[in-house]
């Protein structure tokens, strides 16, 4: 076994599990419509570089509905501090 004792020693091994349960997923009806799902709303990139782009283009979060949803003043501050550091 390698180092952490989850990994068989032999990559065969591992190589020939990964085969079977893609095997297992593209014969699965449901497994295919949530892949499918998956796949609409996050379409895979074509390349490492249009991934890369792909991460950084991700849009700010929504502002708090109202004041119930907003931190209290020091947490704030210090998520700002973090933010902007």
């Amino acid at each position: 076994r390698r180092v952490g004792q989850w990994l068989p020693s032999d990559p065969k091994v591992l190589d020939e599990w990964l085969d079977n349960l893609i095997k297992e997923v593209k014969a699965d009806p449901i497994c295919q419509a949530k892949l499918k799902a998956i796949e609409d709303q996050h379409p895979p990139a074509e390349d490492e570089e249009k991934a890369e782009v792909a991460m950084v283009k991700l849009p700010p979060p929504p502002p708090p509905a109202d004041e119930r949803c907003r931190l209290h003043p020091p947490v704030e501050e210090l998520k700002n501090a973090i933010l902007t550091d």
